[in-house]
């Protein structure tokens, strides 16, 4: 069995959880909790209305940073900071009248405890009720950077091209921005990437290839992730470009925006969202169905479950497997421990699940 045949093989071990049948030293690494908590109140309370999403980020001190919609629309205008090592911070876009009624389309945790967003303006809003729901056409697009306290450091406005697609990424360069996006086609995705100098002048577009793949597995999936490209920086300052489905190439900038490699994550056709970094390694939350296990008056019963492949990022191949019988948001993972946000059993209430390995060692590429 080769190395492909392997990684599919160990997957769909998972899909079925027929361990059993995983007849090679790889086998899939169990989950236990160890640890839990509650979401304090007025945390729950700033990001109520939508409840924690696969768009949550974790920063390098394992704080995590929960976006919060707008009202009930799509669109997301707050950020909260929360975790064991520096105090909540809020931080609404709406306070700025450059920003106010635009949309925080992505955004990434910085080092220094602040954080880099991509927030786009609406010119038009649909709408739902007489409501704004999603924007209909944008109007301007910026790169702003939040300090530590939750306070503007600095912004800068990006003259994104007119025939651009969807700009959903966003990563600082040495000298200047790089922003991905996307366009797509009934079934399928294109993916592009656009340098910017230091002031948010458009400078080229780099040509991506095979940038043109299947959308998804089936065509639809359970978190925009799967669609949108996302942009992670890696500890010696490369910029990841890519998007939650495997059969998607992964594409590596330099510091300085130079496309340096393109590589697939393997085995192909996993839809996948919260994508974590852990040295040379990269930890996703893939979409895996419930099991049935009974039925009660027709009604099929279904048990949750989940699954976290680890990928080599020198080589794309699949590692391990973590999983566990139940479902929750990802927040932070640091090679051993898995943080977890799940709804509690009373409204209004999120528990902070910790969980490690079951009595295993896990197998994750440090360098």
């Amino acid at each position: 069995m080769n190395i492909q045949q392997q990684s599919t093989h160990l997957f769909y071990c998972v899909l079925s959880l027929s361990f059993a049948a995983c007849a090679f030293a790889q086998v899939p690494t169990p989950l236990e909790i160890v640890s839990e908590t509650k979401l304090p109140r007025d945390v729950y309370d700033t990001v109520a209305i939508g409840g924690l999403n696969k768009d949550i980020q974790c920063d390098a001190e394992e704080n995590v940073w929960i976006p919060g919609l707008r009202g009930y629309s799509d669109t997301f205008s707050s950020l909260v900071r929360f975790g064991p090592n520096k105090a909540t911070v809020h931080v609404d876009i709406d306070r700025d009248r450059r920003l106010e009624n635009g949309s925080i389309e992505y955004f990434s945790p910085l080092r220094n405890g602040g954080v880099l967003a991509l927030v786009r303006t609406a010119a038009e809003y649909n709408e739902l009720d007489r409501s704004p729901a999603t924007p209909k056409r944008y109007a301007d697009t910026y790169a702003v950077t939040f300090g530590p306290s939750g306070k503007i450091s600095s912004i800068v406005q990006l003259r994104v091209p007119s025939a651009a697609g969807k700009i959903t990424a966003l990563a600082r360069l040495k000298n200047g921005w790089l922003a991905a996006g996307y366009t797509y086609e009934s079934e399928s995705i294109a993916m592009q990437a656009y340098l910017f100098d230091p002031a948010g002048n458009f400078t080229k577009e780099v040509v991506l290839p095979e940038n043109r793949t299947k959308s998804s597995r089936t065509g639809t999936a359970g978190s925009r992730a799967v669609f949108r490209p996302t942009a992670l920086t890696t500890a010696d300052g490369d910029v990841l470009v890519f998007r939650g489905f495997s059969g998607q190439l992964l594409y590596r900038f330099s510091e300085t925006g130079k496309l340096l490699e393109s590589k697939r994550l393997h085995p192909d056709g996993i839809d996948f969202a919260s994508p974590r970094l852990i040295g040379n390694s990269l930890l996703v939350n893939a979409d895996v169905p419930g099991e049935k296990i009974g039925d009660l008056d027709g009604i099929p019963i279904v048990r949750s479950r989940s699954a976290f492949p680890i990928f080599d990022l020198k080589t794309g191949k699949m590692t391990e497997v973590l999983t566990w019988m139940d479902q929750g948001t990802v927040g932070c993972f640091n090679g051993t421990r898995l943080l977890i946000f799940k709804q509690g059993v009373g409204s209004g209430t999120w528990r902070i699940l910790t969980l490690e390995p079951a009595g295993h060692k896990m197998q994750v590429p440090r360098s």
